[in-house]
């Protein structure tokens, strides 16, 4: 190419880097022929063949990203439904014969509460114990064994991530069990409000 900046070089040869619908992905240039002063027809040649595999190879590259995501969205995907599982009949009598131990026992109603305190079961009956104290189980008639596998299958449905794992889930309803009672604010809402927070903040993930 003539007429080209000195600064910049004395020649020039620029081409499009095109996927397989002719789409323009780039462009590639190379800069001041060695020994020439002007590319040539069959330099133009090599390097339209260079920008092919330019683009196989950024062809490639984005269908190995796009089924690298497929395969994670499978995995979420199957994932969730294998947690969609109900609680057998032997984890909730298995919960059923402990005893639902005090709040102040399983410090629930502190603002300070850590919940590596606890291990996965007494995280249930601490969830339970909440509905106990809330008074919601007789408000609202809630069947004691049916309470018992709610909490379970909630537990159960979610996943085993880094952050919005149940441990998480129940450390919110922890924290809104301690501003309904040790905040008071129960007082200013009511038993249905009360039972939606409750729920809502178990299952908000």
């Amino acid at each position: 190419s003539s007429g080209i900046n000195a600064e910049y070089g004395r020649s020039v040869l620029a081409m499009p880097i095109l996927n397989e619908s002719r789409n323009v992905l780039g462009v590639v240039e190379i800069l001041n022929k060695k020994g020439e002063e002007r590319f040539d027809r069959n330099d133009e040649s090599l390097f339209e063949a260079f920008t092919l595999f330019c683009g196989l190879g950024i062809y490639n590259v984005i269908n190995f990203e796009r089924l690298i995501k497929a395969n994670n969205a499978q995995k979420v995907v199957l994932e969730i439904l294998s947690y969609h599982a109900s609680a057998s009949k032997d984890e909730v009598s298995l919960i059923e014969r402990e005893e639902i131990p005090s709040a102040d026992s399983l410090n629930i109603l502190s603002f300070e509460f850590a919940d590596h305190s606890l291990d996965t079961d007494q995280t249930v009956l601490a969830t339970i114990r909440m509905f106990i104290d809330l008074d919601l189980i007789n408000k609202f008639r809630i069947d004691f064994q049916s309470l018992i596998r709610w909490s379970i299958t909630v537990r159960k449905n979610y996943r085993d991530v880094m952050y919005h794992n149940w441990r998480h889930g129940f450390n919110v309803a922890q924290m809104m069990f301690a501003m309904l009672t040790s905040g008071g604010m129960s007082q200013q809402f009511s038993d249905v409000e009360v039972f939606a927070l409750l729920v809502g903040s178990l299952c908000h993930d």
